[in-house]
């Protein structure tokens, strides 16, 4: 059977330790699994709602009662008194909970053997758009190709009847290929290095990095209204400086009690990443997918449109301003769609393989813990994948319908349409980033449980209502972290690129400029991919110890003790 990851709540006494490793010698001697669950005799790990480690003292066990609740035996009092569930939906609440027991203990973390396949209905449909969008790419490709090139003839002929300076006809636009390549490969490199390197401080620096990272801001603010002063731009440099005091004094005044917490989870979060490097080229691969998705639906669609819509094209390059038709909206929509589509695919893959990974750090399963989750991302639980996704991108296409008819009726001068479809435009966005972040978390039961995405949906309400983890996400900063290390990202491909195009580049091409700008652009893309392993981590040990807190409470008492407490301070 597998190794018990996990201590139980005994009834009437107390198994010491030596009693555990003479009655299991097979086990293993660390102190993870320094008690046995009754139900670790058959291979299981024990079902917990958070319950308290017997071997913690009795006043940690009275304040972990104060704001958990035991899964299985939460009563209507507890939910009413200690998670604030109103009265009239308390007993409807005890009862999804323990439908929510029940699937917990159907579908054990990281079960052994094969996973049965989870929302496999939602694969088909979204194959049917890889087709298309891959089919209609390579169909489209000629005739979008040609009003690429008529567009960039129409410029050409503008730009003849300006004048041209003497140092920009001494070279050939030919000759920016090969430069231009060789810099944004140089760009690439360097911003991979910078971000491994973001991490390795993280680790060994955590404090200097957590404090730069949100000091990072007001000192941005005051270069630039130092910069305009010394131009002559008094009003805007007066401007620059007001915002950086503001932010500077939110950051000392509000936010300077977060750092030790945020400190303290990034730690652990970023030995993890150090341990499996290869999470950032994941991450990477990911983003680079997605680039060439994004490419792929832009031809596929902007084919399929100009093919069809050609008069419509034709009266909008004489001078005409047609009004868009439903056709239009209709176009908008499957663009939208087809490009969330496979952004969100990939991107919650990536999520599913981090939460994997962290997954089996928390429970000690190390062993090939990559490969296992991307197996698991891409096979048994790409269905809940894609349901999620295409979830997400139908509402992410009804709001660029929207914004296009809130625009259209702007430029009409059309105040009460606007207004109108402007409010629609904030629900439907709301909508989105809230089904966005839910779906995030419920990655996480995915990966771990490899349950359907709705299950995970109930399995996560119910972890953080009766353990109130979710009071702790407040006192986290990581955000600030992330965005840090995605501007150092860039300036390093900035660099790069600038230095790679002055080298390469003919005189007077001024390449260096566009190659240092388009450098900027692929860092901070680099760096933002690399780093959001950093946000998916934190989740998934949340979630873990919102379950069962006494893994943590083993090997890092430490930061279980942060969580404790910040939870403890706000109820």
């Amino acid at each position: 059977g597998k190794r018990a990851r996990c201590s139980c709540l005994v009834l009437h006494h107390r198994c010491s330790s030596a009693h555990f490793h003479h009655s299991h010698p097979h086990q293993s001697p660390h102190p993870l699994y320094s008690t046995m669950s009754l139900r670790a005799q058959n291979g299981h790990r024990p079902l917990t709602g958070g319950e308290s480690s017997p071997e913690s003292s009795g006043a940690s066990e009275h304040a972990a009662k104060e704001y958990r609740s035991d899964l299985k035996t939460v009563t209507e009092a507890e939910l009413i008194n200690r998670h604030g569930v109103d009265p009239k939906k308390a007993e409807k609440k005890a009862r999804d909970i323990q439908f929510v027991v029940s699937l917990m203990e159907q579908h054990e973390p990281f079960p052994g053997g094969t996973r049965p396949w989870r929302d496999a209905f939602c694969i088909a449909p979204f194959l049917i758009i890889c087709g298309l969008v891959f089919g209609g790419a390579l169909l489209f490709y000629g005739p979008a190709s040609q009003e690429l090139h008529k567009l960039i003839a129409e410029e050409q002929k503008a730009a003849k009847t300006t004048t041209l300076s003497p140092s920009s006809s001494t070279f050939d636009s030919s000759e920016l290929v090969a430069p231009t390549f060789a810099a944004l490969a140089v760009s690439l490199v360097a911003s991979l290095v910078g971000a491994l390197a973001f991490i390795w401080m993280s680790m060994v620096a955590t404090a200097c990095v957590v404090w730069t990272s949100l000091f990072l801001t007001p000192v941005i603010l005051f270069c630039l209204g130092a910069a305009c002063f010394v131009m002559g731009q008094a009003l805007i440099g007066m401007v620059f400086m007001f915002l950086g005091s503001c932010f500077f004094f939110c950051t000392w005044c509000c936010w300077r009690r977060f750092i030790p917490f945020t400190i303290r989870v990034l730690e652990t979060v970023s030995e993890v990443m150090t341990a499996h490097p290869a999470l950032c080229l994941v991450s990477i691969g990911g983003r680079c997918m997605q680039v060439v998705w994004f490419v792929c639906t832009c031809v596929a669609v902007g084919g399929a449109y100009i093919t069809t819509m050609g008069d419509s094209i034709k009266e909008s390059h004489s001078g005409e301003e047609p009004e868009a038709s439903g056709a239009d909206y209709l176009w908008i929509f499957l663009f939208g769609f087809a490009l969330y589509s496979g952004s969100s695919v990939l991107q919650f893959t990536c999520d599913v393989t981090y939460a994997g990974v962290f997954g089996r750090w928390y429970f000690q399963e190390t062993d090939n813990s990559l490969m296992a989750s991307m197996k698991v991302a891409w096979t048994t639980s790409f269905g809940s994948i894609c349901f999620g996704s295409m979830a997400l991108a139908f509402v992410r296409a009804l709001d660029m319908v929207v914004t296009t008819a809130r625009k259209a009726a702007q430029e009409e001068g059309n105040i009460v349409t606007c207004i109108l479809l402007l409010v629609v435009e904030c629900l439907i966005g709301c909508i989105g980033d809230l089904l966005e972040y839910v779906t995030e978390w419920a990655m996480v039961q995915v990966a771990i449980r490899g349950v359907g995405l709705l299950d995970a949906g109930r399995i996560l309400g119910s972890l953080v209502l009766c353990s109130n983890s979710g009071l702790i996400l407040a006192d986290l900063l990581l955000g600030s972290v992330t965005s840090c290390g995605t501007l150092f990202c860039g300036f390093i491909g900035a660099i790069a690129g600038g230095l790679a195009g002055l080298a390469f580049g003919p005189s007077g091409a001024y390449l260096w400029a566009a190659s240092g700008t388009i450098g900027f652009i692929l860092g901070s893309i680099i760096g933002r991919a690399a780093l959001d392993p950093i946000q998916t981590g934190t989740k998934t040990i949340i979630s873990l110890w919102a379950e069962d807190p006494n893994p943590l409470m083993e090997f890092d008492h430490d930061m279980h003790n942060e969580f404790e407490s910040k939870i403890q301070s706000k109820m």
